[in-house]
């Protein structure tokens, strides 16, 4: 049986009711939903597929994620929230998806279907809306996406079906809930002919299904564009922005906590300038993944090290995503890792891994005190992990991906949910929260552990933390692990001769020189010297 929790014991967030009251009203929609991660559009869409199955009892729904592991996840909370009857099939490549029954004795549920040929599909929508069957939820990744249209195209095309079927056809089909739908945009044309081709196929297959479903609805929390014809701003395709709202504004209410960032410092031995590039923050983080295994463990172990010590304060669980380059790697440093943390949870995760092993792994993961979960972007989306508190990023990811990756950790535990609910703790007092933030470890490269490299590199990756949308990210950084083994005051004044202040620590010098940065980057325009003066109307007198 599932471990997982119902939505329906879950008390709604103004704007989660917003948005189902506003689906509940709505028996034809088709546009964007905006919801940062951590924000609950799975709790949302689930009740919504929920209420269609009541308002329509013979529908043929349609709900699509970009990987197998979020099917399964959406699967299994189906399985336990519904309350309405339903029978199912899945388009995609696994065999072992389609198979597993929750309930023994639960007759809600039919035994699913699983299938990638349109012939087979076509047959079963025959089936659906010939006989007294109730609702139909396809599930399929967005690889199989041209196998939907294609057999429901069979279908309206076929000679042998009569035209009361057709119309049937038509009035069935009622909702596509798009999961993770910035996934549907492509990074860029392939030079793969292969790829290539299964790219156009998934691009043209978006357009058809919106005009067959009459509520079509792409959930994201990251809007993507490239500035093509399938690009997120094209309203034929993608419909207009029906609701969004900001991470700050969830971050307010309580519903999400901010991040923290720890920028560590690490030795590459690579020649280092100060260029900033703003294009491409995969390269900023691809630092650690290209440095030697030696080094990559030297930096999850102090972040390890760190995240239990901050934990323990509070009495709280260590529950660690580490994202790193390739299936073989993970596994290498899962075997490392255990060797230095016998008394931890440490597991990887890739795309071989079954279903079934992969639902044990997170439900384990999701309950032992001190766990470490590794891979490489299959938890990085829409996953739903309770507890983590950290997330460790070990190779290069590009803005959407940070940001869908350090979501993993921005979720309210929920022992801190229960506590607001009961007025035992406030929103405006974090001292005495369980996890009153997410920490994010990002590696910042310095060529031989020079610190005026480190600081340059953590503010210009800081910077595209804050472009990405991480608005506040400035005011969340801890500069604690920036610190260079051999880093003393006497370095620290010999490589910020005009910049040095008395009477601080040697973090707080750090954090004054962080806001300095910020402040370049923000008056780019300026020349140094008025810099210069806009940082000593900041901070405390500088001395040389």
């Amino acid at each position: 049986m599932s471990s997982r929790q119902s939505i329906s014991e879950f008390v709604l967030y103004p704007h989660q009711q917003i948005v189902y009251r506003m689906l509940q009203s709505s028996p034809t929609i088709h546009g964007c939903i905006a919801i940062p991660t951590g924000g609950g559009k799975t709790v949302i869409f689930i009740k919504d597929i929920d209420h269609r199955f009541s308002m329509n009892p013979n529908s043929i729904n349609l709900l699509s994620s970009p990987r197998l592991a979020l099917i399964d996840q959406t699967q299994d909370i189906l399985h336990v929230s519904c309350k309405n009857t339903y029978r199912e099939v899945f388009v995609c490549s696994r065999d072992d998806f389609g198979k597993k029954v929750f309930f023994e004795e639960d007759e809600t549920v039919s035994r699913p279907m699983n299938t990638t040929d349109p012939v087979e599909l076509m047959e079963i929508l025959l089936d659906q809306i010939s006989n007294d069957n109730p609702p139909l939820m396809i599930h399929s990744t967005y690889a199989s996406l041209p196998t939907v249209i294609a057999a429901i195209q069979l279908f309206e095309n076929n000679p042998d079906i009569s035209d009361d079927h057709q119309e049937a056809l038509k009035l069935c089909l009622d909702t596509w809930h798009a999961d993770e739908a910035h996934n549907l945009v492509p990074d860029a044309i392939h030079k793969d002919e292969e790829e290539k081709a299964r790219l156009t196929a998934l691009v043209m297959s978006v357009p058809e299904l919106v005009k067959r479903f009459p509520r079509t609805l792409f959930w994201t929390a990251t809007m993507k564009h490239n500035k093509t014809e399938c690009d997120m701003s094209n309203k034929e395709i993608f419909g207009d922005i029906i609701y969004s709202i900001s991470a700050a504004e969830l971050i307010h209410a309580a519903v999400m906590v901010s991040p923290k960032v720890f920028p560590v410092i690490i030795e590459s031995g690579m020649t280092i300038t100060n260029e900033v590039d703003t294009k491409d923050i995969a390269n900023e983080l691809r630092v650690i993944s290209n440095s030697s295994d030696n080094r990559q463990l030297t930096y999850f172990k102090r972040c390890l090290e760190h995240d239990v010590s901050l934990n323990e304060e509070r009495n709280a669980p260590t529950r660690m995503i580490i994202f790193a380059d390739g299936a073989a790697i993970t596994l290498h440093h899962r075997r490392a890792l255990t060797e230095l943390f016998p008394e931890a949870y440490i597991a990887n995760v890739t795309a071989e891994t079954s279903a079934k092993d992969r639902r044990y792994i997170f439900d384990r993961f999701s309950t032992e005190p001190f766990a470490v979960l590794l891979n490489y972007d299959i938890v990085s989306e829409g996953m739903d992990l309770p507890g983590v508190s950290s997330v460790c990023v070990a190779r290069g990811m590009n803005a959407i991906k940070i940001q869908q990756s350090v979501g993993r950790c921005l979720r309210l535990s929920q022992e801190d949910r229960d506590r607001l609910q009961r007025g035992e703790i406030s929103v405006n007092d974090l001292s005495n929260w369980v996890k009153p933030y997410g920490r994010v470890y990002l590696p910042v490269e310095a060529a031989d552990m020079n610190a005026k490299n480190g600081y340059h590199r953590a503010m210009r990756l800081l910077k595209k933390l804050h472009d990405a949308g991480f608005d506040n990210i400035y005011n969340d950084i801890d500069s604690s692990l920036l610190l260079p083994h051999n880093l003393t005051d006497d370095t620290l004044r010999d490589t910020f001769p005009d910049m040095y202040m008395e009477g601080l620590t040697t973090i707080e010098k750090l954090e004054q020189y962080i806001r300095f940065e910020e402040t370049l980057y923000t008056f780019s325009d300026k020349t140094d010297e008025d810099l210069l003066s806009v940082f000593k109307s900041q901070v405390p007198p500088l001395v040389k």
